[in-house]
């Protein structure tokens, strides 16, 4: 009996050591058709070419399983694309758990060089071979986890709340240039 409770608990042993040990799949969501309604009208108004994101993590416990997206006060030398959990949502601060940047290089108040140099950001390079700058969430803060590429004269920044270096990379790895 001794034999078959050590056998037992070794199986579940080493059962657990694989799922802990596993990688972590990743779960995705194609952008839903509303979403692409917003960057359709923000594409109107701004001058800046819209990078957006054709896939969302959802390993992140900030992401819902379903969203709605708003564009804030966009303008022609910038855009910025909230990712929220509700629609109509008006404190973003409460509804948003991801983030969507684009602006004329020029008029950043921070530049890519800066952004490399800061002690805390990591340079690194993209699928295509875009270099880029992850910058990592604080620790015990809502902040977000972010990739910042710039590409001509525009900085563009990808930011998810509560998420990791991989839920970023694959969400700014699937941003492409939007078009009608």
């Amino acid at each position: 009996m001794k034999k078959y409770v050590k056998l037992v608990t070794t199986a579940i042993i080493m059962a657990i050591a694989i799922i802990l040990l596993s990688p972590r799949e990743s779960t995705a969501q194609a952008v839903p058709a509303r979403v692409e309604t917003v960057y359709r009208s923000t594409a109107a108004v701004t001058e800046v070419p819209l990078r957006v994101p054709s896939v969302i993590p959802l390993t992140s416990p900030a992401v819902p399983a379903e969203y709605w997206a708003s564009s804030i006060a966009p303008r022609a030398d910038r855009y910025i694309i909230s990712f929220d959990r509700a629609e109509n949502c008006e404190n973003v601060e409460e509804c948003s758990f991801a983030v969507v940047e684009g602006a004329l290089a020029a008029n950043s108040p921070t530049s890519f060089q800066q952004l490399s140099a800061q002690p805390r950001n990591e340079n690194i390079v993209l699928s295509d071979g875009t270099p880029a700058v992850f910058s990592p969430a604080i620790e015990g803060l809502y902040t977000p986890a972010s990739v910042f590429i710039q590409v001509g004269n525009y900085l563009y920044s990808f930011s998810i709340y509560m998420a990791d270096k991989t839920d970023v990379l694959e969400m700014v790895n699937s941003a492409e240039i939007f078009s009608e």
